[in-house]
């Protein structure tokens, strides 16, 4: 338990004389945010006999330190803050400490019935810059995903579109080396150990020529499977086309052990009054069980590249449109087609002032599957963001 308290007091100092530093030199930038949410969530037929609420305050802090121009260092904590009735915490509780990493550096630093506080370190990184070459050790996002919802080429860092308080996603344990052949192109090598042990190795290389950008990539999965995969973006001045598939082939072969393949395929048009329409389609050859220990993994945290949706075919459609500069909405829904579950999801974003922000959500899934009882699940979120 001293150590996160001891993290805590010495990210405290660091943020301190950060904020002086950078009143001196570059070098040294601190940044972040501090965000309050507030969830109400009830289910038809009400399995609880009660109204789940919850309230999470998250303080975000950016370290980032650039001692020589070849040299960089970033740092990214998380502090989270969970309130609520003792139903949803005790669901937190059990998996909020996971780390994927392979390093451990989540923490519960205090919890009681009602209330739990959480520190996490999602960053952590050394760079290195050498002419056309970048290495990169540490904790860090290795996104080589085009898509918008589902990202078959996401090997190392698979999240959820549905995640909304969590936008810079989880990181990895990595190492990564970066060769740039031009301003069009470049390769890429990264290796990574799960929470596991169980390595991700592989190699990408893009290119970009006009308005058509490509990618192949191909390694081993979580020491378990090949994979091979690539994506394809095709950009106008209006209409975006995006497509991105990935095969898996296990090394062993066991009952459970089976090729899987994902592809996904989506666009985005921006119409001359900035209305912009998105729309997405997945398949993936794996069935996945639909049970509520799934469901809840699906929408909040994949644990598998190889399980980004529970249906063999997923659409989503969305739009997003500024009512004004500082006001805005987005539409979105979704079907998943062999499980007979909806979504529907609306989202308001009001700038209050250049640093501050507010957020309504809200988030509906009716699953009518083969139960014992169809369930429809209601989320409502509001949300204050203050930025530093």
């Amino acid at each position: 338990m001293k150590y996160p308290i001891l993290i805590s007091l010495f990210l405290l100092v660091v943020g301190t004389l950060g904020i002086h530093a950078q009143k001196n030199n570059g070098a040294l930038r601190i940044s972040g945010y501090l965000n309050n949410s507030t969830l109400f969530a009830s289910t038809h037929p009400d399995l609880l006999e009660e109204t789940l609420w919850q309230n999470i305050t998250y303080q975000r802090m950016n370290v980032d330190w650039r001692p020589h121009s070849s040299i960089r260092i970033e740092v990214g904590i998380r502090n989270l803050l969970y309130t609520g009735n003792a139903t949803i915490l005790s669901y937190v509780k059990d998996n909020v400490d996971r780390d994927r990493g392979w390093g451990d550096f989540s923490w519960n630093i205090f919890s009681r019935r009602n209330i739990l506080y959480h520190l996490n370190i999602d960053r952590c990184s050394f760079q290195y810059i050498c002419g056309a070459w970048e290495v990169k050790a540490g904790r860090q996002r290795i996104n080589w995903g085009q898509t918008l919802v589902w990202n078959p080429n996401n090997i190392f860092n698979p999240y959820s579109f549905f995640q909304f308080y969590y936008p810079e996603h989880p990181g990895c344990d990595a190492i990564r080396a970066t060769y740039y052949h031009n301003v069009t192109s470049y390769s890429e090598l990264a290796a990574s150990l799960n929470m596991y042990g169980k390595p991700t190795v592989a190699l990408l290389h893009s290119r970009q020529a006009n308005s058509v950008e490509y990618r192949f990539m191909g390694g081993i999965y979580c020491g378990e499977d090949v994979v091979m995969g690539g994506s394809l973006n095709l950009g106008g001045e209006r209409l975006i086309l995006r497509m991105e598939s990935s095969y898996f082939h296990p090394l062993k072969h066991k009952e459970n052990n089976y090729d899987i393949l994902q592809a996904a395929i989506g666009t985005d048009y921006v119409f001359s009054n900035n209305l912009v329409i998105q729309g997405e389609v997945l398949y993936s050859s794996r069935n996945t069980d639909t049970d509520m220990y799934n469901l809840h993994y699906f929408y909040i945290d994949p644990q598998s590249a190889k399980d980004l949706s529970v249906s063999r075919w997923s659409v989503l459609a969305q739009a997003v449109y500024p009512l004004t500069p500082r006001f805005s909405t987005r539409i979105s829904g979704a079907y998943f087609v062999d499980k007979h579950l909806c979504y529907a999801g609306l989202y308001f974003n009001y700038r209050i002032s250049k640093n501050m922000e507010a957020s309504l959500f809200s988030h509906l899934f009716n699953y009518a599957d083969e139960q014992p009882i169809k369930l429809r699940v209601g989320l409502g979120f509001l949300q204050y963001k203050w930025i530093f």
